[in-house]
């Protein structure tokens, strides 16, 4: 079985590249299993257990070195039966689960050849979209956007990829489509129907946060990581058959780090509360809190 797995930070079109790649023809799984965007269930639960071991969440991602071989080792026998139940005996499958950017290592020991759709949003949607959804903070949602990203592009580096941009798949999803179809057929993963016929589900409407400056990143809100890594993936080929950014992926500035560890304290401390059985209304949700820099970026 050929696996094809869309990698993408939360509210950057994941959901909808992965319902049109199972229209053209990939196993997405019991449909009894898929929830409204489109992730299979109880793969999932698999990657939210990792990042529980890991002492994470999906928008505060464990430590940096968290994921190591004999920390995963417990999990890969789930991960394995899991696909096996899942997808059987299909040809060709495709998933998606945005913490799947944070967990690929993980992934890249269970999967036999997968090849990956990796697309990416710009920032400031992504954070509109989150403030939107979530009530987060644009200092936290710039912190995961570049943490996922991130990881994804390293894990990805070396492996088949098809790269799309946010903005062109929901303005020409016809061609975008037409395009990941045809690369990945060049990586031996044929799907037999062609987007020009096909019920895909992709329409420019659907977008309501769009980018004042598309081609540019506010310096007064990304810090000087978040910008360059905004440039490595505007730059990245459509595809590649051994992905190589062309420049090292940064490491993240200090507050980006800082942030992304007081989330994590902070979700800590609400499920010991939950533990415990107190009240919801006893918790202090960071999403309530504004979190400030405390330094220039």
């Amino acid at each position: 079985m050929r696996s094809i797995i869309v990698l993408g930070m939360h509210r950057s079109g994941t959901s909808a590249l992965t319902r049109a790649i199972g229209a053209l023809g990939a196993e997405m799984g019991p449909s009894s299993e898929l929830r409204k965007n489109w992730e299979n269930l109880p793969l999932r639960q698999v990657n939210e257990q990792l990042l529980t071991m890991g002492q994470g969440t999906w928008d505060a991602p464990p430590s940096q070195g968290w994921l190591t071989p004999d920390t995963a080792r417990p999990y890969v026998y789930l991960a394995r039966s899991t696909l096996e139940k899942q997808f059987g005996s299909a040809s060709v499958m495709v998933w998606k689960d945005p913490r799947t950017c944070v967990t690929l290592p993980f992934w890249l020991e269970v999967l036999v050849d997968p090849v990956f759709v990796l697309v990416h949003r710009h920032p400031s949607e992504v954070t509109s979209s989150l403030q939107a959804r979530n009530n987060l903070g644009p200092a936290h949602c710039y912190a995961i956007w570049e943490r996922y990203n991130a990881d994804a592009l390293r894990a990805a580096t070396g492996h088949p990829t098809v790269v799309l941009a946010y903005d062109r798949l929901v303005t020409d999803p016809e061609d975008s489509l037409a395009g990941v179809r045809t690369a990945l057929a060049d990586f031996g993963v044929e799907l037999p129907h062609d987007p020009a016929t096909t019920d895909h589900g992709l329409r420019a409407d659907a977008r309501h946060h769009t980018s004042a400056r598309p081609d540019a990143i506010d310096p007064d809100l990304a810090t000087a990581s978040q910008q360059e890594l905004f440039g490595i993936l505007r730059d990245l080929p459509g595809s590649d058959k051994s992905l190589q950014p062309g420049r090292s992926v940064p490491d993240p500035h200090p507050i980006s780090v800082e942030v992304l560890d007081l989330v994590r304290r902070v979700r800590l401390q609400q499920q010991r509360r939950q533990q415990r059985g107190e009240q919801p209304g006893m918790r202090q949700p960071i999403k309530r809190r504004e979190i400030r820099r405390s330094v220039t970026p």
